[in-house]
């Protein structure tokens, strides 16, 4: 029988088995299973036919898996040379050799805000990084900016954060006092490029206070 009798044998099948009729009392029960049983469900898996069949598309998954390997090598190289960067030592040796005096290296102002890459940045009034080095200002406090208890001291924050950069645009010092607090951060003065104290200015201008202190200023705490 051809194959185009099987099919339409098969879908007799099917249409007089959904009105319900049983496979037992159709007259097609014999001639189809009659070809069914002509049917080689034993091929070999060499036959063409078969192997058609048995072929498939390589799922996504399987071909990124494959290639997984070259991907994280290609990562791996990437994070180590970003980690080079940012922990690079020239910035840390930049407080290590600075004199306690002010004889540090003048630098030409080009800092912002910290982002996601904290190398030389501002994270608020009285903390920044310079080469991956982090650092806070000594004897003064600025309001938080992350950690704000109140809206009064987040708005204080931008406002202090805003004028030390630009405090700090027309050239600056760092220098190190040669301690670090318990955070580790290098205990630091900033000096202007016109040699005012970029804390004092801040505390003179109501955007920070004397450090130690209690309570919260900022909050009327």
């Amino acid at each position: 029988m051809q194959r185009t009798d099987l099919r339409s044998l098969f879908q007799r099948y099917l249409m007089e088995r959904h009105a319900g009729i049983t496979f037992a009392n159709i007259n097609l029960a014999k001639p189809l299973q009659a070809n069914l049983a002509e049917v080689n469900w034993n091929r070999p898996m060499d036959d063409p036919k078969m192997a058609l069949l048995s072929r498939r598309r390589p799922s996504r998954l399987k071909k990124h898996l494959t290639n997984a390997p070259a991907t994280w090598i290609v990562v791996a190289l990437f994070v180590t040379a970003l980690a080079a960067a940012y922990f690079g030592t020239g910035g840390v040796q930049q407080f290590k050799q600075a004199s306690p005096v002010g004889a540090s290296e003048l630098f030409d102002g080009s800092i912002s805000a910290c982002g996601w890459i904290r190398r030389t940045c501002l994270v608020d009034g009285d903390t920044g990084w310079q080469g991956g080095r982090k650092w806070r200002l000594i004897g003064i406090d600025a309001p938080e900016l992350a950690n704000a208890e109140c809206g009064r001291e987040r708005e204080l924050a931008q406002k202090s954060l805003h004028r030390l950069t630009e405090l700090m645009a027309s050239g600056y010092r760092i220098v190190w006092s040669g301690k670090d607090d318990r955070y580790g951060r290098a205990l630091v003065n900033v000096t202007l490029a016109d040699g005012r104290d970029a804390g004092s200015v801040l505390k003179t201008e109501k955007l920070a206070q004397s450090w130690p202190n209690r309570g919260n200023v900022w909050c009327e705490r």
